[in-house]
């Protein structure tokens, strides 16, 4: 709880970072840019999904799992 995650976009398409279990965070991820996101600091521990929620992304593997401990 509470660190800080950065995300870097190193493609050549707008991406984003979600995570619906936790707090239904949305963080835009454009093109070639870095942006950061903080896990709330009450975050209870555990395993959280997260996805890329534009068309096709994680269907195409754009998935993963976020470990809060």
């Amino acid at each position: 709880p509470g660190q800080v995650i950065t995300l870097e976009n190193t493609g050549a398409a707008a991406h984003n970072f979600v995570v619906e279990e936790l707090d239904n965070v949305v963080v835009d991820m454009p093109v070639r840019e870095t942006v950061t996101y903080t896990v709330p600091a009450d975050a209870a521990p555990g395993t959280y999904e997260f996805h890329c929620n534009l068309p096709g992304h994680a269907a195409a593997g754009m998935v993963g799992n976020l470990i809060v401990a």
